[in-house]
């Protein structure tokens, strides 16, 4: 004979609790309905499942066993309706992001194209930020997630994920054709104009310590507020630039600019996710940080 799903929905509850009186409440129905559907669900299985006394119910062994499945199948019920809740908030909304310059194309910009194509009702705010504004955008709850280049200290207060490793290489324009000729070291261009991100990013500490271990000091004459205007600058002879290998070489490879070759060893950097500790994610955020991990 079938059984009732009621009858387990029920039997769920008490076995949870070990009353009837809290399952009835749970259910916002009355104790005298919970004990008529475990009597029915009793007399159709033809067993005891509950020992009742004047300290509340406890399971048989028949009702244990019962349960145990009657747990993991709510459990998965839950599940699934968690699941249908999370794709329906997702048919509308707001997503806010911060994002540096380097980290929106490589990492943010083909991840975004794949979840505009999935859900197409949520709105997208992103913000072109430095690393240190992006990062302080999150700590003021002005954006849910940060795409950026990594920082090289930990970040307190916020959880990061790494996503990615780029290389930057250093670019010159056609004017610095000579420098193409051989291989020479950075300390003999000190002298020539360089160009780099402004002084409150990522970028320019990175090469500020860069500099420092090499034994030089890192001055650029020209300082751009991000690093799609480098590539610019560099094309058209204002100096020399250490640009990710990504952004630099569709120039590179028009002749537009050229690589020049340096002794030094540059590490490579990174590109990471950050977002609050103590804020709940929205399910777009959450949604969007799947994408960008799937890769």
């Amino acid at each position: 004979m079938p059984m009732s799903y009621d009858y387990y929905h029920v039997f769920y509850y008490v076995g949870k609790y070990h009353s009837f009186t809290r399952a009835a409440q749970k259910l916002m129905s009355s104790q005298p309905n919970v004990t008529r559907a475990m009597n029915n669900l009793e007399a159709q299985l033809n067993c005891k499942l509950f020992i009742r006394s004047a300290r509340g119910v406890e399971l048989t062994d028949e009702g244990k066993m019962l349960y145990s499945h009657a747990e993991i199948a709510f459990e998965h019920l839950t599940l699934g309706e968690t699941e249908i809740a999370h794709v329906n908030s997702l048919q509308s909304g707001e997503l806010v992001i911060a994002a540096s310059e380097i980290a929106l194309q490589k990492e943010l910009l083909p991840a975004l194209k794949k979840f505009r194509g999935l859900y197409p009702g949520i709105s997208i705010r992103i913000g072109n930020h430095s690393t240190p504004a992006a990062l302080d955008e999150l700590r003021k709850e002005r954006a849910e997630v940060a795409v950026v280049s990594a920082p090289q200290e930990k970040v307190p207060g916020l959880h990061s994920i790494m996503l990615s490793e780029y290389c930057d290489l250093l670019a010159a324009g056609p004017f610095y054709a000579h420098l193409g000729h051989a291989r020479c070291s950075v300390r003999q261009l000190v002298e020539y104009p360089w160009i780099s991100l402004q002084r409150d990013t990522e970028t320019f500490a990175f090469y500020d310590r860069l500099f420092s271990g090499w034994g030089l000091s890192f001055e650029p004459k020209l300082q751009a507020a991000t690093m799609d205007q480098v590539m610019p600058m560099v094309k058209n002879n204002l100096g020399i630039a250490f640009v990710p290998e990504f952004m630099a070489r569709r120039a590179i490879e028009a002749g537009e600019a050229f690589e020049i070759d340096h002794s030094e060893a540059v590490p490579t950097r990174a590109i990471a996710l950050f977002y609050g500790q103590r804020k709940l994610l929205s399910p777009a955020a959450r949604e969007l940080i799947r994408i960008l991990q799937e890769k």
